[in-house]
């Protein structure tokens, strides 16, 4: 932390003109409050620290590449602030208003704002915000508040997706001078990953997802087995005689089969056997994504 107040000089916030450019200041245990009312003020590679901003009005500055630390902004309103590359740490974020303010390359530490209050100041680039998006998710995470923290998480996968996207087409300069073909084919299965992820449970976040897709694929081979002739035997009945299963029955093999367990009903017909094999294989990899997403449920709460 001394890194951030060494060799800096400090001033007040009433000594803070329109007209200079500030840098390598200290600005702290200030707090101006309400009465504080800065317009085009530029502050660069500084340090604010304990400096109070609740009701602040702070319109058309520039604070890119400083530090917050400790600062409190209660219903502060921030219009068309310049805050790149700046770091927050240990600071408070209440009812804020922001308004046309580049955060982007912002880092958060032991804070964080909430989603429905920065969300339209996320960066338009998919790759950084997919960073930011990241960081403002462990941070709400670790503070306990699991409904921002998915917010940020599905913003974080839909930028990650769009970045995956951009490396396929290459239609931006940005994508065409730094990824090659190669880079291209992996876009393309990341994007394909992704979005089979997003189907199937949601990225993990989402359990009624992967409950409709089992009850999805226990439905369909339930018709499929409904569908065969007469190739199905009870397993502990002694007559060898070959019954067609009516749909209730065709449910209760569909519902053992994807659990992996033994049922009452055997076949030797090769398409029913390989069917059996392949609902077997689904279940055991999608009841691992349920027991997957149910931990990370449980864990959070």
């Amino acid at each position: 932390m001394d890194q951030y107040f060494l060799s800096r000089v400090r001033r007040m916030i009433d000594s803070i003109g329109k007209k200079e450019i500030y840098e390598g200041i200290i600005i702290s245990d200030e707090r101006k409050d309400k009465e504080l009312k800065w317009d085009h003020r530029t502050i660069n590679h500084s340090t604010f620290a304990k400096v109070s901003f609740k009701e602040s009005t702070l319109s058309n500055c520039n604070f890119s590449l400083s530090v917050f630390i400790d600062c409190y902004f209660k219903k502060t309103s921030l219009e068309n602030i310049n805050f790149v590359g700046c770091k927050f740490i240990n600071c408070t974020f209440d009812n804020i208003k922001l308004v046309q303010c580049d955060i982007r390359f912002t880092v958060f530490e032991n804070c964080y704002i909430e989603y429905d209050e920065v969300k339209n100041c996320l960066p338009a680039q998919s790759n950084i915000r997919w960073k930011m998006c990241t960081n403002l998710a462990l941070e709400s995470l670790r503070a306990g508040d699991s409904e921002n923290y998915r917010k940020f998480f599905f913003e974080e996968k839909s930028a990650c997706e769009e970045h995956y996207l951009g490396m396929l087409l290459q239609k931006e300069k940005y994508y065409k001078q730094k990824y090659d073909t190669i880079d291209r084919i992996v876009g393309l299965i990341k994007y394909i990953n992704s979005q089979i992820s997003k189907l199937i449970w949601g990225y993990g976040e989402r359990i009624q997802n992967l409950v409709v897709v089992i009850f999805f694929i226990l439905l369909i081979f339930a018709i499929c087995y409904n569908m065969q002739d007469s190739v199905f035997k009870e397993a502990n009945s002694s007559q060898a005689i070959a019954k067609k299963l009516n749909f209730s029955e065709s449910l209760y093999l569909s519902f053992c089969n994807f659990l992996t367990i033994t049922s009452d009903f055997t076949s030797i017909n090769p398409f029913v056997r390989t069917i059996t094999v392949i609902e077997g294989t689904f279940g055991v990899v999608l009841m691992g994504f349920f027991v997957a997403a149910l931990f990370r449920f449980i864990n959070r709460r």
